[in-house]
């Protein structure tokens, strides 16, 4: 039985930055319907420049708080222990409605129910349950998802909440610029290595490797939502190439779900299901 699990940080070094070679660019498409006339003017670009700078400063500042570096104490079997027998986090996450959620009603503090918990992906360590949480709400942020998440305090969630309508006002004035709104995020960490005698987290890998088609995030109310598979954002009815196994296959978005989308792709409908924690 998976539990929900998850926590947020407040600060990332610069070298853990630099670390975090690997990023996801959420290209969220437009359609002319929708956007209206592009202005090509010399001052809309500089102001859709401007207006994305300051999507990407609240958003940097929400990954700070969200991936806090959370308590690791050395396994002890003297005491009981929680063993999860499945990783922290499954696949898959939902980007948040950023103009309207509140990420204090989504936050799950499961883990409290035990002292100290522990899953496979850290054996030999373990770590306290009253100091992590799981958020649907944030999970659209974690970076190295190897590692349980630190419990936010309420000042940190009403931060959120604050940066997540900056986000979502920015998007608007780019639609409004019609201009692409690109939400930059480091890659998931790939798992949790021991060295030097310590636990440490594994850093992300150098490239972004892309399977089977796979629906990694939904967001957006009926009528407006958007989904995102692999690499590439899409809009119901909209087509574009995305990558796939190393070469880029068209898929057609035909609608959008709660929880999955039809596509077509080389003639072909299907549905992909968005993965759960």
């Amino acid at each position: 039985m998976r539990k929900n699990r998850e926590a947020n940080g407040r600060s990332i070094s610069s070298n853990a930055w630099d670390r975090l070679v690997g990023i996801v660019l959420v290209w969220l498409a437009l359609s002319a319907t929708s956007c209206g006339r592009a202005d090509g003017t010399a001052d809309s670009q500089k102001e859709a420049a401007a207006v994305q700078a300051e999507m990407n400063q609240a958003v940097q500042k929400v990954v700070a708080i969200v991936n806090q570096p959370v308590k690791v104490l050395p396994l002890d079997d003297g005491v009981e222990v929680f063993r999860i027998s499945e990783p922290w986090f499954h696949p898959g996450a939902i980007m948040p409605e950023f103009r309207t959620v509140d990420i204090r009603k989504t936050q799950d503090l499961t883990y409290a129910k035990w002292h100290y918990v522990t899953c496979v992906l850290t054996p030999g360590v373990m770590f306290e349950g009253s100091e992590l949480e799981f958020n649907s709400m944030t999970k659209f942020f974690y970076v190295d998802r190897s590692l349980p998440k630190k419990k936010l305090t309420e000042a940190e969630m009403v931060e959120i909440n604050n940066l997540y309508r900056t986000i979502g006002r920015c998007q608007d004035r780019l639609l409004s610029l019609h201009a692409p709104r690109a939400i930059v995020i480091p890659q998931p960490g790939t798992g949790f290595s021991q060295q030097s005698g310590g636990f440490q987290p594994v850093g992300p890998t150098v490239s972004v490797h892309y399977g089977d088609l796979t629906l990694k995030a939904i967001s957006g109310v009926p009528g407006r939502r958007m989904a995102m598979i692999n690499n590439q954002t899409f809009m119901e009815g909209e087509t574009a190439k995305v990558k796939s196994n190393d070469k880029q296959v068209e898929v057609t978005c035909k609608e959008i779900r709660v929880d999955s989308v039809v596509i077509m792709v080389d003639g072909k409908t299907q549905e992909l299901k968005l993965g759960h924690h």
